[in-house]
């Protein structure tokens, strides 16, 4: 689902780290906002690392799952319920949940195509998608600060970020899937990022 260098315990630490400005807060603050979650949906994170914002959603529902292809973030979880899968293979039946969320992760899938079909697949008719994702000028700007102070290289940047995304790209791949797009808005939380909500078409609409 992402590129190697965001595998193993080393990013893992890095992850930790990085919560500075309160930023984890900031973006659940949002991500609660925009996905409203009720106590009997059942939710999923992709791209959870080691589960904190899953610990968080289950105060508002019990049945949130996350998953990350990262073993070493899933076997450090601070929650139950996160599991070690890829975001493009993604093993729950289909229509299963009623809201699935992924904060800074789709920029570093390869297939964004199968990502989108499998997000389809899982979602039930109704059901809501919510994509965070960051704002950038060039692809790989926001992951210069990572280039630099955690793998010593400046090239690496444009590896870590395989995807520069907005809105309308967003709207592109979703052309022809049931899925539509509600709104999208950018954020500072504290860089700018999209909050894009998708939603599933019902059965005959």
């Amino acid at each position: 689902m992402t590129p190697a260098l965001y595998k193993g315990q080393g990013y893992v630490k890095h992850l930790d780290r990085i919560n500075f400005f309160g930023r984890e807060n900031l973006i659940f603050k949002k991500i609660l906002k925009y996905l409203e979650p009720k106590p009997r949906d059942r939710i999923l994170e992709i791209g959870c690392n080691r589960g904190k914002t899953v610990r968080k959603i289950k105060k508002y529902s019990q049945n949130s799952i996350g998953i990350d292809i990262n073993l070493e973030a899933v076997k450090n979880a601070v929650t139950s319920n996160v599991i070690e899968m890829d975001g493009v293979k993604i093993d729950f039946p289909q229509n299963y949940f009623d809201k699935i969320y992924s904060s800074h992760t789709i920029e570093h899938i390869p297939d964004l195509n199968k990502f989108i079909k499998e997000i389809e697949r899982i979602l039930k008719p109704g059901g809501r998608v919510l994509l965070v994702y960051p704002f950038e000028l060039f692809r790989g700007s926001n992951t210069l600060t990572d280039a630099v102070f955690v793998y010593k290289d400046l090239s690496v940047a444009r590896k870590l970020h395989l995807h520069r995304l907005t809105p309308n790209k967003i709207k592109r791949l979703i052309m022809g899937t049931s899925l539509k797009h509600r709104k999208s808005k950018i954020h500072f939380v504290p860089f700018l990022s999209y909050f894009t909500v998708l939603e599933k078409k019902n059965t005959g609409v």
